[in-house]
């Protein structure tokens, strides 16, 4: 799932790659985030009912350094989520108070933040990967994870609720049932410029061979550079398949508060 914190229009940016069986069946999009969250509550209960196992990879981030979650008392995934609620998240974006910046009031980067304090910008997870990603607490900018991620706290909190598991936060033994994963789409094409159209589609003709309707996804995706991050994403989880049959959970307790991208092994 390629995702947007998009205030509005996020229909045109919010799209579903899904792959069964190395095959691409559905490049789509046209979903509101209230749409998409039931949709991919339903997978969640179906996979359930049907004793499948899926892995849903949503791009933005499950969680907050640990020193802020610590900070409001939080410690799991679900009291995080639970905590940012409608009204919340509207406030914070409206009128972002400290750590939270690039609105309002809190226009500029507070100083304080920075990696060598005890107010770092950035989660462990972010640290280990590059180029790194931005911080969760920057509200604007391209790039900015920042609003996709709170308003992306009511799906995992919907996901939760309807049995899926969330990783890290929760333990994964394997066996039928969903899987929700935090990936960055970047990590799974890294030398592809995302603005070049031919440069997308030179990137995923190939990995379409085995799919029924190569030329819409093609089209697709250079229409869309949502709708390649969608793709690729999709792609690596099952090229990883041998790898996701069980996560376990994090053994690090402020990894499992913080959480985690998924990123494949080798």
């Amino acid at each position: 799932m390629d995702w947007s914190g998009a205030r509005s229009g996020e229909r045109r940016k919010i799209w579903l790659a899904e792959v069964c069986a190395g095959r691409v069946e559905r490049l789509v999009d046209g979903w509101s985030r209230e749409q998409v969250t039931e949709e991919l509550v339903r997978i969640v209960q179906r996979a359930a009912a049907q004793g499948e196992r899926v892995i849903v990879g949503l791009d933005f981030s499950f969680g907050f350094p640990v020193w802020y979650a610590r900070m409001h008392g939080w410690s799991s995934g679900r009291e995080v989520w639970r905590a940012w609620t409608a009204e919340r998240v509207e406030h914070t974006l409206t009128e972002p108070e400290f750590p939270f910046w690039g609105r309002g009031k809190n226009r500029q980067k507070p100083a304080v933040l920075h990696g060598a304090g005890d107010t770092p910008p950035l989660r462990v997870t972010e640290l280990s990967v590059g180029p790194r990603p931005f911080s969760v607490f920057q509200l604007v900018g391209a790039g900015a994870v920042g609003p996709g991620s709170l308003r992306g706290m009511a799906t995992l909190r919907a996901l939760s609720d309807a049995g899926a598991c969330v990783w890290p936060f929760d333990h994964d033994d394997g066996g039928a049932g969903a899987v929700v994963l935090e990936i960055w789409p970047r990590l799974y094409a890294p030398k592809v410029v995302k603005s070049n159209p031919d440069a997308r589609v030179v990137h995923v003709r190939g990995l379409l061979a085995r799919s029924d309707s190569p030329r819409a996804f093609v089209k697709a995706v250079r229409s869309s550079d949502d709708a390649f991050d969608a793709l690729v994403g999709a792609l690596a989880l099952w090229e990883a398949a041998s790898q996701l049959e069980a996560l376990g959970a994090a053994a690090n307790d402020d990894i499992r508060l913080e959480g985690c991208i998924w990123r494949p092994e080798g």
